[in-house]
Formats: structure tokens, C-alpha cells, sequence
């Protein structure tokens, strides 16, 4: 399984406002990939939580923030970046990482 990773610089990443923004903003997305996928996030405390994308703070990037979730398999990958019809969150730096 391969994972999508951004390296995108901490100067060009959005703030962590505009992360949640969008994220909020496009929920029915959200909803959709929970229906057609199987996903999960760890917060930041190392809990496993049933939520399908997350904001991420960037830990190195004062701040700044990207979309980060988790996948079980490459095929949930896919539907994901179909779904989206791009590699980014309506046009926020997104990682999706194989577990």
C-alpha cells in the first residue's frame, strides 16, 4: 500500500483557521467518504478516534495545518482521491497515510 503525502513548506501551508474552515465547510464530503470508506484518525493524545478526515496541526509549522487521515487500504485511498477528484482537500495539503 502506498501513502499520499504532501511536502508542502510551512510558508505556503494554509493557517490552522482555514484548515478547520474548509473542513467544516465541506462535511458532506466528510459524510461521503465515511459512507464508501473505512478510516480512522489518532488525535493528538494518541487516541484512536471514528472520524474519517482530520485537521492536523503541523508540529513543525507554527500555526499552519494540512488534512491528515488514516486508510486500512489502497482501495479506500482511491475512492477517497475519486471522490475528491484531487490529491488535496478543496485545495488544502492532505495526507493520507496507509496503516
Amino acid at each position: 500500500m502506498s501513502s499520499t503525502v504532501h511536502y508542502t513548506p510551512c510558508e505556503q501551508l494554509p493557517s490552522f483557521e482555514e484548515v478547520e474552515e474548509k473542513y467544516e465547510q465541506h462535511y458532506d464530503v466528510i459524510e461521503k467518504i465515511k459512507l464508501e470508506t473505512s478510516v480512522f484518525y489518532t488525535d493528538s493524545e494518541g487516541n484512536q478516534q471514528q472520524e474519517y478526515l482530520a485537521p492536523r496541526r503541523m508540529p513543525d509549522c507554527q500555526d499552519k495545518g494540512d488534512v491528515f487521515m488514516y486508510v486500512y487500504s489502497s482501495r479506500d485511498r482511491d475512492i477517497i482521491l475519486d471522490i475528491l477528484g484531487t490529491s488535496d482537500f478543496f485545495g488544502i495539503p492532505m495526507t493520507i497515510e496507509n496503516v
